[in-house]
């Protein structure tokens, strides 16, 4: 289970090119899935967020987890990672 096959999902509902963790949620749980799916990507989700906003995100060049450096701009944010200074979009 991938929470970012939700975001997707949740950003094609709704003709978006990106969705609010908060409107993730609402479809998590609002979807027709078991109590425990539901509860699985809820977490997932707020690890996510947890993880985005201590700047502790995966780096897609060399894997490292962090902190990295940021942009500081909400709406397009990029992180720098401190390892080996590759500048990438946050999920």
């Amino acid at each position: 289970m991938n929470i970012k096959n939700d975001i997707n999902a949740s950003a094609a509902r709704r003709n978006a090119k990106s969705v609010t963790p908060d409107q993730v949620a609402l479809d998590i749980l609002l979807s027709n899935t078991s109590k425990q799916t539901k509860q699985r990507k809820l977490s997932a989700l707020s690890k996510m967020v947890n993880d985005q906003r201590t700047n502790r995100v995966e780096c897609p060049e060399c894997g490292d987890h962090g902190p990295h450096d940021d942009n500081g701009d909400s709406r397009d944010l990029t992180y720098l990672c401190r390892e080996c200074s590759n500048q990438f979009e946050a999920a």
